[in-house]
């Protein structure tokens, strides 16, 4: 009976409405979700439909299995893993709802949204904003006035954004990169306070320098700090707020090298789980939004995740790391290691994004390795869910 009703459905219902849509309205995309509602026989029946009906259009991975176009990667992210997906998409909301919640008063920063913007184009993929209308059509003034400040900062620096590749740059202690031909775009969102700021990892040569939203054409000074960066004159204030963005115009491709570099002159480097290697079976990330922006299964102790991370002076960091704690993990114990140096940490509560202080560590100059591995794990628990670790700098 239910089956009956499913395939009535499909074909008097979902299918009518989608022809409608194709051949009245000729959409260059069709956005499927909630395929798992339905058995994979009946969804391949409507996407196959929408593709027999136009064979060009554009459709997402939400279809039914193997079909598809372009991946779309979990709901409300909050970071992403790096992929060699060729085309992907993530989906964030200015709340935590995707139609018109009256009582959903969780609506992010718009700093929130252009690191999104700027993580997603740097890792090669699409951002798809969605807000949805109120009642009277109307969409809320809320979401207006986030949409607004988003867009007056796209305005002027929509060029690192729009058309951008992945950078093969590791993320930097002050934000991240965006990569369009031989232009390198700086994301800073971390102002440095020195006066400043070291491009880590950047082996190919810096014909200039130069603020994007700078209309007199005065460039930066810059100079090669050794052979893996570059660093640059930058002003005391941060132009921007939200994200500055200084252009580098490259001599040839980009070359680069893949450890993360520490500054001592940023409030905090972040080592995220996504920027690092999980090692072992018994190890995996979650999807990377709202709820799972952590590693989610840690069930083997000799399961860990390491960060390859460079110093170019002889600094003392405060170690913290940030995870979400649930029941099972409580009173799991967990070890960073880093220059030949081990601090414990143990899961002490529930909730989202705990901070644990795991002590100071001094790293001289060099590379290095960052590992968390398991110290104490309970039978039948996951370690802890890691967020990230962070590193802030002691003066």
């Amino acid at each position: 009976e239910y089956v009956e009703k499913s395939w009535n459905y499909v074909n008097e219902k979902s299918i009518p409405q989608m022809r409608e849509l194709i051949i009245n309205y000729d959409p260059d995309i069709m956005w499927f979700d909630t395929h798992a509602w339905l058995p994979k026989d009946m969804t391949r029946v409507i996407v196959e439909e929408a593709k027999t009906l136009k064979p060009d259009m554009i459709i997402n991975s939400r279809g039914t299995p193997g079909i598809q176009d372009y991946f779309s990667t979990n709901d409300r992210p909050e970071y992403f893993q790096r992929t060699d997906r060729q085309y992907w998409e993530a989906i964030p909301t200015t709340n935590d709802s995707y139609g018109y919640h009256a009582y959903d008063k969780s609506h992010k920063p718009v700093s929130f949204f252009v690191d999104l913007l700027v993580r997603a184009a740097g890792r090669g993929g699409n951002l798809l904003m969605n807000v949805g209308p109120m009642g009277n059509g109307e969409i809320d003034p809320v979401d207006v006035k986030i949409l607004a400040r988003i867009g007056d900062w796209l305005i002027p620096n929509g060029e690192s954004i729009y058309g951008a590749e992945r950078t093969p740059l590791a993320v930097q202690a002050w934000g991240d990169t965006t990569v369009k031909g031989n232009k390198l775009y700086l994301q800073v969102m971390n102002w440095p306070t020195s006066g400043q700021l070291v491009v880590g990892g950047l082996k190919s040569d810096v014909k200039s320098a130069y603020f994007l939203t700078q209309d007199d054409g005065a460039g930066l000074d810059h100079e090669r700090l050794n052979d893996l960066d570059v660093v640059l004159s930058v002003p005391e204030e941060a132009p921007d707020a939200l994200s500055t963005v200084i252009v580098l115009e490259l001599d040839g491709a980009i070359v680069a090298d893949l450890a993360i570099l520490l500054s001592p002159s940023v409030t905090s480097n972040t080592l995220h789980v996504f920027e690092g290697e999980l090692h072992g079976k018994g190890i995996k990330w979650g999807g990377g939004n709202v709820r799972t922006n952590f590693i989610q299964t840690w069930s083997d102790a000799q399961s860990y995740i390491s960060w390859p991370i460079r110093a170019n002076e002889d600094s003392r960091y405060k170690l913290v790391a940030h995870y979400t704690g649930m029941r099972d993990n409580i009173g799991n114990v967990f070890t960073i290691e880093i220059a030949g140096q081990s601090f414990d940490a143990t899961v002490e509560k529930q909730g989202k994004y705990r901070a644990v202080t795991a002590g100071e560590v001094d790293i001289p100059a060099g590379g290095h390795t960052l590992v968390v591995m398991a110290k104490a794990l309970k039978p039948g628990s996951n370690l802890v869910n890691l967020t990230d670790v962070s590193l802030i700098p002691l003066k």
